[in-house]
Protein backbone atom coordinates (compact mmCIF):
# COMPACT_ATOMS: atom_id res chain seq x y z
CA UNK A 1 0.00 0.00 0.00
CA UNK A 2 0.77 3.35 -0.59
CA UNK A 3 1.54 6.25 1.56
CA UNK A 4 -0.87 8.83 1.64
CA UNK A 5 0.31 12.15 0.18
CA UNK A 6 -0.12 15.84 2.35
CA UNK A 7 -1.49 17.84 0.07
CA UNK A 8 -0.30 20.80 -0.76
CA UNK A 9 -2.08 23.87 0.75
CA UNK A 10 -0.76 26.75 -1.33
CA UNK A 11 -1.32 28.01 -4.72
CA UNK A 12 2.64 26.06 -6.86
CA UNK A 13 4.30 27.92 -9.51
CA UNK A 14 4.34 25.67 -12.56
CA UNK A 15 7.62 26.13 -14.85
CA UNK A 16 7.35 24.42 -18.47
CA UNK A 17 10.58 24.40 -20.85
CA UNK A 18 9.30 27.15 -23.46
CA UNK A 19 6.18 27.95 -22.42
CA UNK A 20 4.84 30.49 -19.72
CA UNK A 21 4.93 30.30 -15.33
CA UNK A 22 1.49 28.68 -14.74
CA UNK A 23 0.20 29.22 -11.05
CA UNK A 24 -2.47 27.03 -9.74
CA UNK A 25 -5.93 27.50 -7.89
CA UNK A 26 -6.91 25.33 -5.49
CA UNK A 27 -10.54 24.88 -5.21
CA UNK A 28 -13.34 23.16 -2.69
CA UNK A 29 -11.64 19.95 -2.31
CA UNK A 30 -8.17 20.68 -2.01
CA UNK A 31 -7.14 20.22 -5.66
CA UNK A 32 -5.26 22.29 -7.69
CA UNK A 33 -6.53 23.72 -10.96
CA UNK A 34 -4.18 25.35 -13.68
CA UNK A 35 -5.27 26.97 -16.77
CA UNK A 36 -3.92 26.11 -20.29
CA UNK A 37 -2.26 29.30 -22.03
CA UNK A 38 -2.92 27.16 -25.42
CA UNK A 39 -6.40 26.56 -25.34
CA UNK A 40 -7.95 28.16 -22.25
CA UNK A 41 -9.24 25.49 -20.37
CA UNK A 42 -8.75 24.03 -17.18
CA UNK A 43 -6.77 21.62 -15.75
CA UNK A 44 -7.05 19.31 -12.83
CA UNK A 45 -4.10 18.61 -11.37
CA UNK A 46 -3.75 16.35 -7.96
CA UNK A 47 -3.59 17.83 -4.40
CA UNK A 48 -0.15 18.41 -4.24
CA UNK A 49 0.11 20.06 -7.39
CA UNK A 50 1.58 17.39 -9.50
CA UNK A 51 2.25 18.43 -13.38
CA UNK A 52 1.90 15.56 -14.99
CA UNK A 53 -1.66 16.14 -16.31
CA UNK A 54 -0.73 19.74 -17.64
CA UNK A 55 1.96 18.35 -19.34
CA UNK A 56 -0.07 15.79 -21.03
CA UNK A 57 -2.70 18.08 -21.72
CA UNK A 58 -0.29 20.98 -23.56
CA UNK A 59 0.13 20.44 -27.29
CA UNK A 60 -2.33 17.50 -27.34
CA UNK A 61 -4.99 16.10 -30.05
CA UNK A 62 -7.53 18.04 -27.32
CA UNK A 63 -5.69 21.17 -26.42
CA UNK A 64 -4.66 21.63 -30.46
CA UNK A 65 -8.54 21.32 -31.19
CA UNK A 66 -9.60 23.86 -29.04
CA UNK A 67 -6.79 26.19 -29.92
CA UNK A 68 -8.07 25.71 -33.07
CA UNK A 69 -11.81 25.98 -32.88
CA UNK A 70 -11.14 29.59 -31.05
CA UNK A 71 -9.16 30.88 -34.38
CA UNK A 72 -5.77 30.40 -33.22
CA UNK A 73 -2.79 29.24 -34.99
CA UNK A 74 -1.24 26.26 -34.45
CA UNK A 75 2.29 26.60 -32.10
CA UNK A 76 5.25 25.69 -33.62
CA UNK A 77 6.84 22.77 -31.74
CA UNK A 78 9.98 23.15 -31.31
CA UNK A 79 8.75 26.29 -28.46
CA UNK A 80 6.25 23.77 -26.85
CA UNK A 81 7.27 21.16 -24.19
CA UNK A 82 7.27 17.89 -25.21
CA UNK A 83 6.38 14.29 -24.02
CA UNK A 84 8.81 12.16 -26.18
CA UNK A 85 12.07 12.88 -28.11
CA UNK A 86 12.03 12.50 -31.43
CA UNK A 87 14.91 12.85 -33.33
CA UNK A 88 15.37 13.62 -37.44
CA UNK A 89 17.92 13.17 -39.34
CA UNK A 90 19.33 16.32 -40.74
CA UNK A 91 18.15 16.99 -44.01
CA UNK A 92 21.14 19.10 -45.33
CA UNK A 93 24.54 20.41 -43.45
CA UNK A 94 23.16 22.86 -42.42
CA UNK A 95 20.97 21.36 -40.64
CA UNK A 96 22.98 19.25 -38.15
CA UNK A 97 21.96 18.99 -34.29
CA UNK A 98 24.63 18.15 -31.90
CA UNK A 99 24.14 16.97 -28.11
CA UNK A 100 25.04 19.14 -24.63
CA UNK A 101 25.20 17.74 -21.63
CA UNK A 102 22.22 17.92 -19.58
CA UNK A 103 22.87 20.05 -16.26
CA UNK A 104 20.34 18.32 -14.07
CA UNK A 105 17.58 20.79 -12.69
CA UNK A 106 18.80 23.69 -10.29
CA UNK A 107 15.98 23.66 -7.19
CA UNK A 108 16.57 26.12 -4.44
CA UNK A 109 16.55 24.59 -1.27
CA UNK A 110 14.65 26.26 1.33
CA UNK A 111 14.57 24.01 4.21
CA UNK A 112 17.93 25.62 5.06
CA UNK A 113 21.48 25.13 4.31
CA UNK A 114 22.48 22.65 1.41
CA UNK A 115 25.02 21.72 3.55
CA UNK A 116 23.25 20.84 6.91
CA UNK A 117 20.00 19.53 6.18
CA UNK A 118 20.33 18.22 2.67
CA UNK A 119 19.63 14.42 3.51
CA UNK A 120 22.58 13.08 1.61
CA UNK A 121 22.50 9.81 3.62
CA UNK A 122 19.04 8.96 2.53
CA UNK A 123 21.17 8.27 -1.22
CA UNK A 124 22.79 5.70 0.30
CA UNK A 125 19.74 3.77 2.42
CA UNK A 126 17.17 3.95 -0.74
CA UNK A 127 16.92 4.86 -4.44
CA UNK A 128 15.27 8.13 -4.31
CA UNK A 129 15.70 8.55 -8.12
CA UNK A 130 17.98 11.37 -8.06
CA UNK A 131 21.41 12.08 -7.39
CA UNK A 132 22.99 15.65 -6.41
CA UNK A 133 25.30 16.56 -9.55
CA UNK A 134 26.45 20.71 -8.26
CA UNK A 135 25.79 23.43 -5.97
CA UNK A 136 24.79 26.77 -6.86
CA UNK A 137 26.90 29.56 -4.84
CA UNK A 138 23.58 31.97 -5.29
CA UNK A 139 20.32 31.06 -3.43
CA UNK A 140 21.36 27.99 -1.79
CA UNK A 141 20.71 25.81 -5.10
CA UNK A 142 21.44 22.28 -6.16
CA UNK A 143 21.46 20.69 -9.03
CA UNK A 144 19.37 17.40 -9.43
CA UNK A 145 19.96 14.84 -11.85
CA UNK A 146 17.22 11.96 -12.41
CA UNK A 147 18.16 8.46 -12.71
CA UNK A 148 16.58 7.89 -15.40
CA UNK A 149 18.54 11.44 -17.25
CA UNK A 150 20.07 10.11 -20.29
CA UNK A 151 23.10 12.78 -19.36
CA UNK A 152 22.53 14.75 -22.50
CA UNK A 153 19.83 17.09 -24.81
CA UNK A 154 19.62 18.24 -28.12
CA UNK A 155 21.51 21.47 -28.48
CA UNK A 156 17.95 22.92 -29.94
CA UNK A 157 16.28 21.83 -26.48
CA UNK A 158 15.92 24.32 -22.82
CA UNK A 159 17.94 22.47 -20.58
CA UNK A 160 16.86 20.57 -18.51
CA UNK A 161 15.65 17.18 -19.85
CA UNK A 162 12.12 16.20 -19.06
CA UNK A 163 13.37 13.43 -16.49
CA UNK A 164 14.84 16.00 -14.12
CA UNK A 165 12.62 18.44 -14.80
CA UNK A 166 9.92 16.49 -13.25
CA UNK A 167 12.54 15.87 -9.67
CA UNK A 168 10.78 18.78 -8.36
CA UNK A 169 7.06 18.10 -8.57
CA UNK A 170 7.36 14.47 -7.78
CA UNK A 171 5.68 13.53 -4.55
CA UNK A 172 9.16 11.52 -3.93
CA UNK A 173 10.70 14.88 -3.76
CA UNK A 174 8.18 16.42 -1.70
CA UNK A 175 8.19 13.91 0.78
CA UNK A 176 12.05 14.10 0.64
CA UNK A 177 12.22 18.05 1.51
CA UNK A 178 9.58 17.47 4.18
Amino acid sequence: MTKAHLPLKVSKCIKLPRAPEVTTVIDGTGKHHAECDLCGIDITLTITANPRSFQRHQGGEACLKLHRSQGLPDTEPTTRPTLQILVVPPTGPSEQLSIIPCPGVAIAWHPGSIWETYPYHQHEIQAVGWRPVAFGNENNKIFLRSDRCFGFILDIDEPPCKECWQIEYSNKFQEFVR
